[in-house]
């Protein structure tokens, strides 16, 4: 929350507004328990979640997280009529295949919507985040040059 205090004035007169268009395959979770969120191949934090919580495999680049239904149900579009086995339209994850993403439970979804996003820099990881993490609403979060803090 004091990221967004801080940060969200500065990011909606700094930032841009993007259209969030990327897809994820998503997973209802059957019962309560926790995962790790990974991050370009790297351990970022752990995040517990409930019985009908979502993990999510985002593409390209396979990051692993979850969200809650409410998330999942505000943010992503599913479409029965999507063939799954057409990359084009619903990209596999790097590390995955589209059978193994299939037996596993998960189905693809669609982005849906805009956010306002701000590029971070060096001078801003070295000015506001020295630990190069900053503390999100589940927990510590990493971020680097490059990254985008987003509302």
């Amino acid at each position: 929350e004091l990221v967004l205090l801080s940060w969200g004035s500065r990011i909606r007169s700094e930032g841009a507004v993007f259209s969030k268009s990327s897809w994820v395959w998503a997973r209802c979770m059957k019962s309560d328990g926790s995962s790790n969120t990974i991050v370009a191949g790297q351990f970022e934090t752990s995040r517990a979640y409930k019985t009908g919580d979502y993990l999510v495999v985002n593409c390209p680049e396979g990051e692993q997280y979850t969200i809650s239904e409410e998330t999942m149900l505000a943010r992503y579009m599913h479409d029965p009529e999507i063939d799954i086995n057409n990359t084009a339209e619903a990209p596999v994850p790097k590390g995955w295949t589209n059978d193994t993403l299939r037996s596993e439970g998960f189905t693809p979804r669609k982005a849906t919507g805009k956010v306002w996003g701000l590029e971070v820099t060096q001078a801003d990881i070295d000015e506001h985040f020295p630990r190069e993490q900053f503390m999100a609403k589940w927990g510590p979060m990493k971020i680097a040059a490059g990254d985008y803090l987003c509302l």
